[in-house]
């Protein structure tokens, strides 16, 4: 046996083969709750490993496979709007008590840094740059300092 003595920069030094079982699992078990929900002609907006945005209209909410339990998709919120640009990108506002809320997500980027603005800019511009305060420990002492993110449509 040959054992290879660098550590591969791509892969670090963590096996992959877990992280491929568990994202080609979630995706059959996705594909499954769709065929089981899913409405003739429906389409979906969005999926990611645990989630689905669809039409109202196009999906069954009164199945089986909405619920509480594990395994099931629970209704987190009816959005009035979705903006989606790209993979884990993506902002819907819901009502609550007539106030609009947001549910937002960017990946690398904190939630206070993320606004509506930022996702108007990136369907007009492909492109954008968020600066934003981080800290880290060092020795024993908390080092605060600006990272900054281009972010892009995908």
């Amino acid at each position: 046996m040959l054992i290879n003595d660098k550590t591969d920069k791509d892969q670090g030094g963590k096996p992959i083969q877990n992280g491929v079982f568990t994202l080609s699992y979630a995706r059959l078990h996705m594909k499954k709750l769709w065929q089981k929900g899913a409405k003739p002609n429906a389409r979906c907006l969005y999926s990611d490993t645990d989630s689905l945005c669809v039409y109202e209209k196009d999906f069954d909410l009164n199945s089986e496979i909405i619920g509480d339990e594990m395994g099931k998709l629970e209704l987190e919120h009816k959005f009035v709007q979705l903006v989606c640009t790209g993979k884990k990108q993506y902002m819907g506002s819901y009502i609550v008590d007539d106030e609009i809320r947001y549910k937002k997500r960017f990946k690398g980027v904190p939630l206070q840094y993320i606004t509506p603005d930022l996702y108007t800019h990136l369907l007009e511009d492909k492109k954008a740059v968020v600066e934003f305060l981080k800290f880290r420990r060092e020795w024993g002492s908390v080092r605060g300092y600006i990272e900054q993110k281009n972010l892009k449509m995908t």
